[in-house]
């Protein structure tokens, strides 16, 4: 089988979470026998925007387009890019994959999977974070605390530039990704309560497989160090506020005048300042120690110079790499109640469990496992032995079983036909309906209308109504016809050439 993995990001440039599951699933399908081809977004330019560049990594063929900041970023349109498109194009072409299994696709461009599908190639999605239904990817608001779904999306992004000095509304970006989740075949998530997240969003039914993440056999032995008697807490992960370190910092400075412990926080991120300003204003900083990015390949020795591994995150997690990683180094592990964590995490068993910004109960968890070496070792055999009976290959081979059943019969119903940018003032009568007020530049909203064909032009994005199918014998319907709206003054003008299309 030919399988095409698709993800806006990849290692080496960038080694999240869901890249080296993407990574590790690519090099197992591989082993299994099949043919591989990954096509990936570069994170850090190293060409001009949006070009592309061949080469190989980790003995897997890489196709990547060059990206920037303003690609991810949910202040700007990062969800359509017609440049990635026709490089996307192009690989179907010349790999001509059976499957495309795609990933985190933000900042690449969502119709990827509309253009798969119109090729006739069957299309899977992992759903590693909340891209579907939140701008922020994180379900974290912008003071940093979890969403509840209580506030409007506009609180945390009020507008999405274009990039040519105009704004769009938000409902722009909700209708895409709804539209694109049509197109997909199947979906996979690595816990329940993802799955539940989407379903609540209406995007998924009840079809999601869940399909836990893999994990990689790390040396459980404990390394020699100077000083044994010192216990060492290690946080590895990214260094932002919905991650929660804040949290750990604070309940480090309660547990260290009881016990002769430090800190170890491995990573990077715009955070590390704040955490070094936290820790000296806590009289913690000589306990605290900075690794900085570590690579993956030395990732293990982290696991085993730690005695405790904590992951204190104020976001709703997956099922995050680094805990499964801990458990299979045979590490305790002290996490959120947040998300997908509890369905890995057994509190008493393999680690604790703590609510999350909360450094009282954090502080008490630690006191416990720094105080009582036996039970560390205990937990961390438990978590061991559950987690070894999840690796890369069995997740590849559950993967491949979901490529070949049958498609998804559950629908969404997108809802937006015709959007653009109106470079004029819309009439009284017709402003409520038709202009956005939150913006300085009234806009043009989608219609409600069921929608069957995309289609993107510089100025516009034009979906034909399903009736336009009955249409499709006549000359100007049988190919996509972009609409420009300079030449268009008046909203009624619009309206009609929109029905009339």
């Amino acid at each position: 089988m030919r399988i095409l993995v698709c993800t806006n990001a990849y290692p080496p440039r960038f080694m999240g979470g869901a890249e080296l599951v993407a990574h590790e699933q690519a090099k197992s399908l591989v082993t299994l026998g099949h043919e591989v081809l990954v096509f990936a977004g570069g994170i850090v330019g190293r060409g001009p925007r949006h070009s592309r560049t061949d080469e190989f990594y980790d003995g897997l063929p890489v196709v990547r387009v060059e990206t920037t900041e303003e690609d991810y970023s949910p202040a700007y349109i990062n969800f359509l890019h017609p440049e990635i498109e026709d490089h996307f194009r192009n690989v179907l072409k010349s790999f001509r994959p059976d499957v495309v299994h795609f990933h985190n696709i933000i900042g690449l461009s969502v119709r990827l999977p509309i253009l798969a599908k119109r090729a006739g190639i069957r299309t899977v999605c992992t759903l590693h974070d909340f891209w579907g239904f939140c701008p922020q990817n994180t379900g974290v608001r912008r003071d940093g605390e979890a969403c509840d779904a209580s506030l409007p999306c506009a609180s945390c992004v009020p507008r999405i530039h274009d990039g040519r000095g105009l704004h769009v509304p938000l409902r722009l970006r909700r209708d895409m990704v709804r539209f694109c989740f049509e197109h997909l075949d199947h979906l996979i998530a690595p816990s329940r309560y993802v799955a539940a997240r989407y379903a609540a969003a209406e995007l998924v039914g009840d079809d999601v497989s869940i399909i836990p993440n893999g994990v990689q056999k790390l040396d459980s032995q404990q390394s020699d160090r100077a000083s044994m008697s010192r216990t060492r807490i290690a946080y590895i992960g990214y260094f932002g506020r919905h991650k929660g370190v804040a949290t750990l910092l604070s309940a480090m400075a309660q547990v260290v005048t009881d016990f002769d412990i430090e800190l170890v926080l491995a990573g990077e991120g715009p955070e590390q300042d704040n955490y070094r300003k936290q820790a000296e204003a806590l009289g913690i900083l000589g306990r605290v120690r900075f690794l900085g990015k570590v690579p993956h390949e030395d990732i293990a020795s982290v696991y085993s110079e730690a005695d405790i591994v904590c992951l204190p995150s104020v976001w709703d997690e997956n099922q995050p790499v680094c805990l499964m990683e801990a458990m299979s180094a045979g590490r305790p592990v002290v996490a959120s109640r947040k998300g997908g964590i509890p369905e890995i995490v057994e509190h008493g068993r393999n680690g604790f469990l703590f609510k999350a910004g909360d450094a009282q109960e954090l502080a008490t968890c630690l006191s416990i496992l720094c105080g009582d070496k036996k039970l560390r070792v205990e937990m961390g055999n438990q978590g061991r032995d559950q987690v070894l009976r999840q690796t890369y290959e069995d997740q590849a081979r559950f993967n491949l079983e979901v490529y070949g059943a049958p498609p998804r019969t559950w629908r969404i119903d997108p809802r937006v036909v015709v959007f653009g940018s109106l470079r004029f003032k819309p009439s009284s009568r017709d402003a409520s309906m038709f202009a956005d007020p939150r913006h300085r530049q009234k806009m043009f909203l989608p219609f409600p209308w069921r929608a069957e064909g995309v289609f993107c032009c510089d100025y516009a994005w034009l979906i034909l109504p399903r009736w336009a199918g009955s249409l499709a014998s006549l000359p100007f319907l049988k190919s996509p016809i972009p609409l420009r709206l300079r030449g268009f003054r008046r909203v009624s003008q619009l309206r009609r050439k929109g029905k009339m299309l």
